[in-house]
């Protein structure tokens, strides 16, 4: 009998008390053993840039390509993209092809409906933001409709239908409490994006094996 693939543990933006967006939060939290970290992504004079709000002028931002280059230097560690504004999925892709980066990043967030053809084309993953879906009742089937296979949505939307249906389906956004955290790994959710991963890697061992 094969075993249960265990949860992802996703490092959210500024997790840990880490400044959010930055290379040194980025450091912090690989050496905390997350799997993936979370960044906000949004475009800005032909670049990618890491913010979580609109940039303000005469700022420097940090840049998806410093992003993806410093988590080269951990093994095996993940990015998550998360895309504020819409239109940035073929740039986003591109620029992990260039780095060096194709199968250790995704992307969630803004994804609009023209992109979509092209980054199922390309293999691009994408777990698909829940509050995007039309029908948010049904959301698995909305969800195929799509052509995706995983539903990244707040855990505090989620029920629990959805999680007796498809578990491995979902991923969960931003679950930092430990009664929450223990309660979607005992389902066996796909992925936990945390504020506290260390806490969320403890109980995961403990849970899960």
């Amino acid at each position: 009998m094969s075993l249960k693939p265990k949860t992802l543990i996703t490092a959210h933006a500024g997790a840990e008390g880490t400044v959010p967006n930055t290379l040194e939060s980025i450091r912090a939290l690989a050496e905390c053993g997350a799997e993936m970290i979370e960044v906000d992504v949004r475009g800005q004079d032909g670049q990618l840039i890491l913010t979580h709000n609109e940039p303000e002028p005469g700022v420097r931002y940090p840049t998806l390509e410093d992003c993806f280059r410093e988590a080269l230097l951990h093994e095996g560690l993940r990015v998550n993209v998360d895309l504020k504004a819409p239109g940035l999925v073929r740039a986003a892709a591109e620029l992990a092809a260039r780095c060096g980066f194709e199968g250790r990043y995704l992307i969630t967030g803004s994804v609009s409906d023209p992109e979509i053809p092209w980054a199922l084309e390309q293999g691009v993953t994408v777990w698909y933001n829940e509050e995007q879906l039309s029908d948010r009742a049904h959301p698995f089937a909305g969800l195929s409709e799509k052509g995706f296979s995983v539903l990244n949505m707040d855990y505090a939307r989620v029920t629990e239908e959805l999680l007796a249906q498809s578990p491995e389906r979902l991923s969960l956004w931003t679950v930092s409490e430990e009664q929450a955290i223990a309660r979607f790994l005992r389902a066996g959710v796909k992925n936990i994006t945390s504020r506290t991963p260390r806490l969320a890697l403890r109980l995961r061992k403990e849970i899960q094996g």
